[in-house]
C-alpha cells in the first residue's frame, strides 16, 4: 500500500505527544509500506531516507513548537506535484494544519481516501495549550469560524481516527457524522523491552512527570504532593512552559514551600533522554486535568514505571491497583502522597509484579498491532469508496431504466442493483446504505477549490507575517536593553 503521512511539526520535538507520534508513523509503516511523509522544512525538498519511506519538507517558518509553512504557489505546486508523483492509495493526517488542507483538497480532487486521526476533543480545542500561550488566538481557535473550519475538514475526510471512546463521544457531540474507527495510538515497545526498572530498595525514591508546564497537566497539584512526602522523595518535572509568567509563579511557590532540594524543573528534553529517565524513575506522577491518550503514560507503563495519578481519559482507561493508582480529580494532595509511599514501599517482589503488569497492560500498543488495524481501516474505506462510486453509477442506471418496455428486464437490474448494494461491508441498515453519502459528500468545483486555495494563501501570508514582526520585535527589544 501506497501512504502519505502528514505533519504540523517539522521535528519530533516539537507539540509534545503528536509530535513524536507523527514522526514516528513514517518510520513504522516503511517496513511493509511505500510511505511518503509531508512536513515542515528549511525549504521545499524531498530526500529518500531508505526504500520505502521518503520524506517532503514544505519551506516554513519555524520557531519552538510553531511551524507556519509558505503556502505560495510554488511550495502547492511542490505538494501538488509530489502526491501526483506518488500516487497514494490513502492520504493520513494528524492535524488540521495548512499543510494537510492542501493535500485533503488534492485527495479530493483525485478521489484518494483521506484520513484523520483527533488528538483533542473538537469539542473543547480552546482548552488545550493554545488557551495559555495566547488568549487572541485562544479566542479564535474556540470560535464558530473556526469551528465551522473544523467541521467542515472532518466532513471532507472519508474517515476520522478516534483513540477512544470519550474522543468518539465528543466527536459526535460535535455534530459529525461520518466514519469513525476507533484506534489509539501505538508505542515502539522494543525500545523499553530492554529497561531494568531502579531498586525499589533504594534509599531515595525518585517520582517524575513529563509535559508541557502548564494549567492543564497542573503541576502545581504535584507540587503541593510533595509537602507530604519524606525528604528521602525527589519529583523530576520535565517540560517547557507554555507560558513563562506560569514557570516562574511555580519556580517561586517552590521556593516559598521550601521544597527547592525535593523538587527539580527541566526544560524538555529529548526523547531518548526521558527514557533514560523512566528508567531510573519509581513513580510516575500525573495530576492533569484533561488528556486524551498520554504518550508519557504509555512510555512510562512500557518501561515498567507504575503510575499514580487522578483520573482522566487516560488514567482511567490504563491505570488500576495492577498498574499503580487511579485517584479521583478530588483527591487531596496529602491522600495522594500516602499512595505514592504505599507503593515505594512495597516489598522488591510485590514491585515487580506491578512493574510487569503496567508492561503487559500496554502490550496491544505495539505499532505491529496498532499499524495492522489502521491498514485494514485503509482497506475497508478505500474498498468501500470503490463501491460508493459504483453504487452511484447503478442509481443513474435506474433513472435510466424505465424507458425499457420489458418489465422483467427492469426488475432483474433493479434486483441486482440491490445485489451489489447488499455487499458493502460496512454493517448499516438496508434503508441507511440507500441514505448513506460517502465522504467527501461532493467534488468541489474549480473555482471553489482556486478560492480556498487564495483565502489559505492569504492566512499564511500574513501569519507568517505576523509571527516574524513578533520575533523581530523582540530581538530589537532584547538588543537595545542591553545597549541600554
Amino acid at each position: 500500500m501506497r501512504i502519505v503521512f502528514t505533519s504540523f511539526y517539522e521535528k519530533p520535538s516539537m507539540g509534545g505527544g503528536p509530535g513524536v507520534i507523527t514522526h514516528e508513523l513514517p518510520q513504522v509503516f516503511s517496513k511493509n509500506h511505500e510511505v511518503l511523509f509531508i512536513c515542515p522544512g528549511r525549504k521545499n525538498s524531498l530526500k529518500k531516507v531508505n526504500k520505502n519511506l521518503k520524506v517532503a519538507y514544505i519551506s516554513s517558518e519555524t520557531n519552538r513548537e510553531i511551524s507556519i509553512p509558505f503556502l505560495s504557489v510554488p511550495n502547492v505546486f511542490h505538494i501538488f506535484k509530489t502526491l501526483s508523483d506518488f500516487k497514494p492509495d490513502v492520504i493520513h493526517s494528524q492535524d488540521f494544519d495548512p499543510i494537510s488542507l492542501i493535500c485533503q483538497i488534492w485527495a479530493i480532487v483525485h478521489n484518494v481516501a483521506f484520513f484523520h486521526t483527533i488528538h483533542i476533543f473538537p469539542g473543547k480545542r480552546s482548552e488545550f495549550g493554545i488557551s495559555e500561550a495566547s488568549k487572541t488566538f485562544s479566542k479564535f481557535y474556540a470560535s464558530k469560524f473556526f469551528g465551522s473550519y473544523v467541521m467542515n475538514y472532518f466532513d471532507n475526510c472519508d474517515a476520522l481516527i478516534t483513540l477512544n471512546q470519550s474522543v468518539e463521544d465528543n466527536v459526535r457531540s460535535f455534530g459529525y457524522q461520518g466514519n469513525t474507527f476507533i484506534i489509539p495510538n501505538g508505542i515502539r515497545l522494543e525500545n523499553y523491552q530492554k529497561t531494568k526498572k531502579t531498586d525499589i530498595k533504594a534509599t531515595k525514591k525518585e517520582l517524575l512527570f513529563v509535559g508541557f508546564l502548564s494549567k492543564r497537566k497542573n503541576q502545581e497539584y504535584l507540587i503541593n504532593v510533595m509537602k507530604y512526602l519524606p525528604q528521602n522523595y525527589h519529583l523530576t518535572l520535565i517540560g517547557d512552559s507554555i507560558n513563562q509568567s506560569f514557570k516562574k509563579e511555580m519556580l517561586h511557590y517552590i521556593h516559598e514551600n521550601n521544597l527547592d532540594k525535593k523538587i527539580t524543573i527541566k526544560n524538555k528534553l529529548p526523547h531518548d533522554i526521558v527514557t533514560k529517565y523512566l528508567k531510573n524513575t519509581h513513580v510516575f506522577v500525573s495530576a492533569s486535568i484533561m488528556e486524551l491518550q498520554s504518550l508519557v503514560i504509555l512510555e512510562s507503563l512500557a518501561s515498567g514505571t507504575p503510575v499514580v495519578g487522578l483520573s482522566n481519559d487516560t488514567i482511567n482507561e490504563l491505570i488500576d491497583s495492577d498498574t499503580g493508582s487511579k485517584l479521583p480529580q478530588n483527591t487531596t494532595p496529602m491522600h495522594f502522597a500516602k499512595e505514592v509511599e504505599r507503593i515505594c514501599k512495597l516489598s522488591e517482589k510485590d514491585y515487580l509484579i506491578l512493574s510487569e503488569n503496567a508492561r503487559s497492560k500496554i502490550s496491544h500498543l505495539d505499532w505491529n498491532i496498532v499499524s495492522e488495524k489502521m491498514v485494514a481501516a485503509y482497506k475497508r474505506t478505500i474498498e468501500y469508496k470503490k463501491i460508493r462510486d459504483q453504487k452511484q453509477k447503478y442509481k443513474m442506471i435506474t433513472r435510466i431504466i424505465p424507458i425499457f418496455n420489458d418489465l422483467n428486464f427492469v426488475k432483474f437490474i433493479r434486483s441486482y442493483i440491490k445485489k451489489i448494494l447488499s455487499y458493502l461491508p460496512f454493517e448499516v441498515e438496508k434503508k441507511e446504505i440507500e441514505d448513506y453519502k460517502m465522504q467527501p459528500k461532493k467534488l468541489l468545483e474549480l473555482k471553489w477549490q482556486y478560492l480556498y486555495l487564495f483565502i489559505m494563501i492569504l492566512t499564511t501570508l500574513s501569519g507568517v507575517f505576523t509571527f516574524r514582526l513578533i520575533r523581530n520585535t523582540k530581538k530589537i527589544k532584547s538588543i537595545l536593553s542591553k545597549k541600554i
